[in-house]
């Protein structure tokens, strides 16, 4: 046996006993050796109730190097899981930025102001699992020709929904989508689709945006006779989009846009 030989054994019989040796990583979190594969592979698992399992070199093992897929790096949340979050050349996946969209409009400690519309809002469970909204992303994603760009909406198929889920969301085209965002905080007291010009002698205005222009659909002595105008016009138009878009979107935000009733609530 050569002294290169020897020494590349000794190398193999140290790393074998350490089957079973235990450490915490760089972010706490407790590894363990599992299996020894060759003098430059190991396999470890995190024991935790994730149970995730790399192959890695020794050496990252001593360092506590190697990373759990499965601790909440993102916003204190989010967690990659089974898979990467790039496909190489730091390009990332399409399906990881929009997760990452969902969860910063929910979990970005520093987006409050941008995301205010969002602060009662939250992600399932299941989904702060990059891994699972991944297999969602890939089974419903869809593209439309000339189509501006696709939205992830939570709003349509379940009024007043504050949660992103398998069950309430899906995607839908940017003239859908922001066909259904309230801008609460702008328009103050007034209901959904009023504004007051007290320099007009029709006080109340009814406005509504039309493929992202807004315009006044009538004007009033009442808030309550500007919402009626602009509920019919508002819902008049949902229509309009969901016939224009039937042959694209899933049949179910076909039906949710053509059976959406606007409440003065709204």
């Amino acid at each position: 046996m050569t002294r290169e030989e020897y020494e590349k054994k000794k190398f193999e019989d140290a790393v074998k006993r350490n089957v079973g040796q235990k450490k915490l990583n760089y972010q706490g979190c407790e590894m363990e050796i599992i299996e020894y594969i060759d003098h430059q592979h190991i396999k470890v698992r995190f024991n935790d109730e994730h149970e995730y399992t790399v192959i890695v070199q020794p050496i990252r093992f001593k360092s506590g190097s190697i990373t759990n897929n499965f601790y909440p790096t993102l916003y204190g949340v989010g967690m990659l899981g089974n898979t990467e979050s790039s496909l190489g050349n730091n390009v990332k996946k399409p399906s990881y930025l929009c997760w990452k969209g969902m969860m910063a409009r929910c979990y970005d400690p520093n987006g409050r102001e941008m995301y205010k519309y969002y602060n009662d809002c939250s992600v399932c469970d299941e989904w702060h699992i990059f891994e699972n909204f991944e297999k969602w992303y890939n089974e419903n994603y869809y593209e439309i020709p000339n189509c501006f760009r696709m939205c992830l909406d939570k709003d349509i198929l379940v009024k007043g929904n504050k949660v992103y889920s398998p069950q309430t969301c899906a995607f839908v085209p940017y003239d859908i989508n922001i066909t259904f965002t309230k801008n609460k905080a702008r328009r103050g007291d007034m209901p959904i689709g009023v504004f007051y010009n007290p320099r007009k002698k029709h006080k109340y205005q009814a406005l509504c945006r039309f493929y992202g222009k807004q315009k006044i659909v009538g004007q009033f002595d009442t808030a309550n006779d500007a919402f009626a105008c602009y509920k019919q016009a508002k819902e008049k138009y949902i229509k309009e989009l969901a016939d224009k878009y039937k042959e694209y979107i899933p049949q179910e935000i076909y039906e949710a846009m053509y059976n959406y009733e606007v409440e003065i609530t709204d």
